[in-house]
């Protein structure tokens, strides 16, 4: 069983362990970054890139929140 474990071991190759790596979103706080975007300062590339995706998901969320909230006006507006 040995020569399967040593064949298993020069297949898979050296073992490294995974380095963690600190994000961006680790780092900066969103509405930080949208306080200094909306008072003018210029934002870096990551910021910038952070920042899109920051307010595109929060934009997805009140959409489907005002959504749901039509919806359920319009079952009431049926009712009536």
């Amino acid at each position: 069983m040995t020569h399967l474990e040593d064949a298993y071991k020069l297949i898979a190759g050296p073992v490294t362990e995974e380095k963690e790596i600190n994000s961006i979103a680790d780092n900066i706080d969103p509405k930080e970054v949208y306080k200094k975007f909306r008072s003018g300062y210029k934002l870096g590339q990551k910021e910038k890139n952070f920042l899109k995706e920051f307010l595109i998901n929060k934009r997805e969320k009140i959409l489907s929140k005002a959504n749901q909230q039509v919806t359920s006006i319009d079952k009431d507006l049926k009712l009536l």
